[in-house]
This record gives structure tokens, sequence and C-alpha cells, in this order.
């Protein structure tokens, strides 16, 4: 078979007695000789060039010193090991090592301090919440698999309630909107909840002050007097949706003042 590129020469010198069809075997004429070095030189021009199409085989190592082009596939099957890190643009990260890299590797990524640049919000599975905004000072409540939703405080006062399926903000008529511990006759609150002040008005006639206003004037308000010497009573006046005045008396028809007066109101 004539030898036309390099790959078909023969590693045992014998067996090369042809060159491209040029005769090259003992007894050969001079001019053989002349023919067969310059088709050598074509060849391994062709070589060098890549017209012949031939592979090539490096058994040892490969020093390149210059620019290399690789306009096909490049299979390494050993170790690649370069002077400097390959580029962002080439492919690389640019770093020498995953700890120097400009962005997250996969794997678990301990220094990662911001993420900048997402056009679509993380989905849950991904860890995320599945949504671009929330609303201000609303509570996040989870969907499964799709994105949290939010329920936002409504108005002052408002609690988190569930109907078994969902959950809302509202009113709790059930728990208590105000409570008072006072001294009346002296104008004192020893404790209270959204009660401001009591102010005494007269004898046993005083006026408690909401700190926030109830809804509308249609609350419930239980009264309880303290006394350690005899019976009092107490009756609701007049209550807005931010004031209750109530008088106290003795039993007999006569204005009376109290040593204390507690009161819890609903609504």
């Amino acid at each position: 078979m004539a030898k036309t590129k390099i790959s078909e020469f023969d590693s045992t010198p014998a067996n090369n007695t042809d060159i491209d069809s040029i005769n090259i075997a003992e007894g050969c004429a001079p001019s053989g000789i002349n023919n067969a070095i310059r088709e050598l030189m074509s060849q391994l021009k062709d070589q060098q060039t890549g017209a012949s199409g031939d592979n090539f085989t490096v058994g040892g190592n490969l020093a390149v010193t210059g620019t290399s082009v690789h306009t096909g596939a490049t299979t390494f099957t050993g170790a690649v090991v370069m002077s400097t890190a390959l580029p962002i643009a080439s492919g690389g990260t640019g770093a020498s090592s995953s700890a120097a890299a400009p962005f997250a590797i996969k794997g678990a990524n301990s220094d990662i301090t911001s993420i900048t640049g997402l056009t679509t919000a993380l989905t849950v599975a991904q860890g995320g919440t599945g949504a671009a905004t929330h609303t201000s000072k609303g509570v996040l409540i989870g969907n499964g698999t799709s994105a949290v939703t939010t329920v936002s405080p409504g108005t002052s006062g408002n609690i988190l309630q569930s109907d078994g399926t969902s959950w809302t903000s509202s009113t709790n008529t059930g728990i208590a909107k105000a409570w008072v511990n006072s001294t009346p006759s002296t104008g004192t609150i020893n404790a209270a909840y959204n009660v401001t002040s009591v102010v005494k008005n007269s004898t046993g006639n005083y006026t408690f002050t909401f700190t926030n206003a109830f809804a509308n004037a249609n609350y419930s308000a239980i009264f309880t007097i303290l006394n350690s010497t005899v019976n009092r009573s107490v009756n609701i006046q007049s209550q807005t949706t931010t004031t209750i005045t109530v008088a106290c008396g003795d039993g007999l028809g006569s204005p009376s003042d109290v040593t204390g007066l507690n009161a819890v109101f609903f609504g």
C-alpha cells in the first residue's frame, strides 16, 4: 500500500520501501531518493497544517509556548496542568482554586454572601419563597410547594385566626380588649391594658379612658368593687368608643367612693 501520510509509515525500517509509491527499496534509482525526500517534506507539511487529516499521538510531554488553537474536539485522558488559571471567557473559573472562584461551585457553599441578578424568585423547592415581594409587616403562610402567601396586619388589635383551613387577621371578640385595676378615688391605675387613665368627676363618679378606641360603643363592661367595710354598687352612666363613666353608691341611693374598682371590657 502506498504510504501517503505519516500514520502509514512503519516502525520497522525494512518495511518502508516506498513513500507515496516512490520506490526507496534497496537498489532503487538515485532519483527515487531525491523524489522521496521531497515527498516526505510535503507529507510533514500536511501533518503540520492538518491538511492530511492524520492523527497525532504524543507519548511524552507536550510543551506549547505559543497560542494553541483547537478547532475540533479535544480529549484528555490524563491530568492537564496549566501554569495560569483558565479564564471564564474560555470556559474556566478564572481562579486557581475553588475557594478563590468568583462564583459558587457545585456542592456545599459556605461563602455565599449575596445573590444578585436573579430575574425570577427562587422556588420553594430551591429553598426560596416563590415570590419576589411580600406585604410589608405581613405574616408569611406556607403553601406546600407553591409560593408562600402573606396575611397583612389589618387593624390595631387584630389577631391571627384560623378557620381550620386558612389564616386571617381579624378581631377576636372572645378576648378582652381592655382591663384595669384602679383606685379611682385618687385617680390611680394600679395595672391596666388599653386603659390610659381614670378620673374622679365627683364622689363615687369616675371616667375611664381607653388607649385605643373600640370599633363601636356596643362593648360589654364588667366591674367589680373592692371595699373592705360595706357593700357598694356600681352603675354605668355612659359609654363611648373612647371612654366609660360609672357611678358608685352605698346601696341606699347615695354616691360613695370605693377603695378599689376593677373592670374588664369585651367588644
